[in-house]
């Protein structure tokens, strides 16, 4: 599956063509929950709150241990996920969640200035919840799909 973020919405594509919105896109998702750069603790708890009631209600396909893909820019910033093919396992997006939450309280730690930034706050986010609950054990970059 192919994960992407338009202006408003996030979609996940599927190999046959067929497309689930589930949610706002990281910069709806910024603009409607985070107030502060980096987000406080509540704005972030809020925000996962938004994206997991928006996955509940859209009901996507499950990846099963399969791997996720993406072109987003924004995902593109983190650390070690420039290059086209690079991947990044679900312990590693978590981990990078984690050095959000620990900035987002006050402790800034190597990633700060990238994490820091409210649209990859939001994009991290946003990944991290679909991994999560949709059981993708890693996210791949690769060119955006055909539309």
């Amino acid at each position: 599956m192919h994960l992407s973020f338009g202006p408003e919405v996030t979609t996940l594509s599927m190999e046959d063509g067929s497309a689930v919105t589930a949610g706002p896109s990281p910069a709806a998702l910024a603009d409607s929950c985070f107030r502060h750069d980096p987000p406080t603790p509540r704005e972030l708890e809020h925000a996962i709150d938004i994206v997991e009631d928006a996955l509940m209600a859209a009901m996507p396909p499950r990846g099963s241990g399969a791997p996720l893909t993406t072109a987003e820019p924004s995902l593109r910033l983190l650390p070690g996920f420039a290059e086209v093919d690079s991947a990044l396992s679900r312990d590693a997006i978590e981990g990078m969640f984690q050095q959000l939450v620990s900035l987002a309280s006050g402790s800034p730690g190597s990633n700060a200035s990238v994490l820091a930034d409210r649209a990859v706050a939001a994009a991290l986010l946003i990944t991290r919840e679909y991994m999560h609950h949709l059981d993708f054990d890693s996210i791949s970059v690769a060119h955006a799909p055909a539309v």
